[in-house]
């Protein structure tokens, strides 16, 4: 690890800020944003033991009694467009996240450079990046697409659940002031080779984003699933961040068996470094084929 690189840890075993990958003419960014860890506790799966959860942290080398995260953002240089998608905690994840921008550095992309930012859903690991704590935009000059859906859902309705309150009070003072958001529908064209795939359930609108060009296809997932050895291994287990745990499930189902049978490249939120590559079927469930970095 070089000065000023990542830790390395269990998600990102090597401490990398970012890998690069180039699909035909994609080009495909992974910055890793930050790491954390949780005690594990009865309730982060609503289906499954500890104990159960415990015996896979074990089998895939975490350690024990915690629960590994990651958050790894996604920048696709396509179709003439350089497009982010999701925004990281920002200066509210900081010490262990918040480190996007830094990482873009590394990256040799530069803010400034960005044409859009796209956005799968509004949980705090995903939106907080474009707010400062005073509520102030850090991208003003971009547009921010969001999925329509998600943002009724969060700025309309009236039925958010307790824990979620606050977030929601604070979408509400921010994202309808911004001149800049734009909404998307399920199935449109965001952007020339960018196409929006709902993928309900995580959140009441969360929307995964495919990228073709060519025979190219790259799918932002978001946060279909968390760590591949948990929800992806296992499609029904039900995540307590799951807003809707049933429809999360169906989703996860619809979306690995889709993206195994068409080989689609998959990039996953919470899959670590370098959170990109192939889902596979595995006797159970299903796994990933992560790419190799250079």
């Amino acid at each position: 690890m070089t000065s000023g690189s990542p830790e390395q840890g269990p998600l990102n075993r090597e401490g990398r800020a970012f890998a690069r990958f180039s699909f035909e003419d994609i080009e495909v960014f992974q910055i890793f944003e930050g790491s954390i860890s949780r005690e594990l506790d009865a309730a982060f799966f609503s289906n499954v033991s500890a104990e159960t959860v415990e015996t896979v942290l074990q089998a895939n080398g975490f350690p024990p009694g915690r629960i590994p995260n990651s958050y790894t953002v996604t920048i696709a240089r396509i179709g003439g467009s350089l497009v982010m998608f999701d925004a990281g905690l920002g200066e509210h994840g900081r010490p262990k996240s918040g480190q996007l921008l830094a990482n873009m550095k590394a990256a040799g992309l530069d803010p400034s450079g960005l044409s859009a930012i796209v956005v799968t859903h509004f949980h705090p690991d995903h939106i907080f990046g474009l707010m400062t704590a005073n509520d102030e935009q850090v991208y003003p000059d971009l547009p921010i697409y969001v999925p329509a859906a998600e943002y009724d859902f969060w700025t309309r309705s009236d039925a958010i659940p307790r824990q979620r309150q606050a977030l929601a009070e604070r979408i509400r003072r921010t994202l309808p002031q911004w001149s800049n958001s734009v909404r998307y529908e399920n199935d449109a064209e965001i952007l020339p080779g960018l196409t929006a795939v709902a993928s309900h359930g995580h959140s009441a609108g969360h929307t995964s984003v495919l990228l073709s060009s060519g025979a190219a296809q790259i799918c932002v997932t978001g946060d279909v699933t968390n760590i591949p050895p948990f929800n992806m291994h296992h499609p029904q287990w039900y995540l307590a961040a799951d807003d809707d745990p049933q429809q999360a499930a169906s989703t996860r189902e619809r979306m690995l068996d889709w993206a195994a049978s068409d080989g689609v490249i998959c990039t996953g939120y919470h899959w670590g470094m370098p959170g990109i590559g192939r889902v596979v079927r595995r006797a159970a469930g299903y796994g990933l084929e992560a790419l190799e970095m250079t």
